[in-house]
């Protein structure tokens, strides 16, 4: 049966390259917001504990806003499969390859679950059957245009500079050329801020500075805590 997800969300990612490349720097908050998978009524909580961030090997970092859970299985399958040395370009086509899967079973989850039907196959055996054209139809564009839950940013180190790119649907990274990525739900208030003020060649202190600022806008935003966590790339 498909994974019936319990609405953990992560809400806000900041990051950017300094110095051309020469590293980059993650801020990101420390809140989770949870939806009662009964009642819809939602929780917040926030503690130093909470991490939206995370070194996969030698060379590759990511950041991720959205469900817990959906990226917390992603991860966990990513990181059983790559080795420490393993080039960027080799985790990137294995984070694709995972997400894609999972976002088939958060389609089963969120569109075809709650239907009555237990998966994808299910479906497909049982809905010319029971539906009528018309609705087949509009749960098949469903399917197809419904996105997934929150974006993934990754660093990596290529070729003695770090590079930014981000996951997008259908599951194929991109990368970021702008040098900088703002995403969850505080990037409303924090995006017009570095759009304005930020430059690729900027030294590491400006960098710092300014996505500390972004962040601080993005608190104004709906489940955006004021706790704050910083990495830097290179780690110091």
């Amino acid at each position: 049966m498909a994974t019936l997800y319990n609405g953990f969300s992560m809400t806000v990612i900041l990051a950017g390259l300094y110095g051309n490349g020469d590293g980059a720097i993650v801020v990101s908050d420390k809140m989770r917001t949870v939806k009662h998978p009964l009642t819809n009524d939602e929780f917040e909580t926030e503690n130093e504990a909470i991490n939206k961030t995370k070194k996969l090997n030698d060379s590759v970092y990511i950041a991720c806003s959205g469900s817990d859970d959906f990226w917390g299985e992603i991860l966990d399958k990513v990181e059983e499969q790559i080795h420490p040395t393993d080039k960027p370009r080799k985790v990137r086509a294995i984070i694709e390859k995972e997400y894609r899967k999972q976002h088939m079973r958060w389609l089963e989850a969120t569109v075809l679950v709650p239907l009555g039907f237990e998966n994808l196959k299910d479906y497909n055996a049982r809905a010319n059957i029971e539906l009528p054209p018309a609705r087949i139809e509009q749960i098949d564009r469903q399917l197809r245009e419904t996105l997934g839950t929150g974006e993934l940013v990754l660093i990596a180190q290529e070729n003695d500079r770090y590079m930014l790119y981000g996951l997008q649907d259908p599951g194929l990274f991109k990368q970021l050329m702008s040098g900088f990525a703002v995403c969850g739900s505080g990037a409303k208030s924090a995006l017009q801020t570095v759009v304005t003020n930020y430059e690729m060649g900027m030294h590491k202190k400006q960098l710092e500075e300014l996505l500390l600022k972004a962040k601080k806008l993005s608190e104004q935003d709906k489940g955006v805590g004021k706790l704050t966590n910083i990495l830097y790339i290179p780690e110091v």
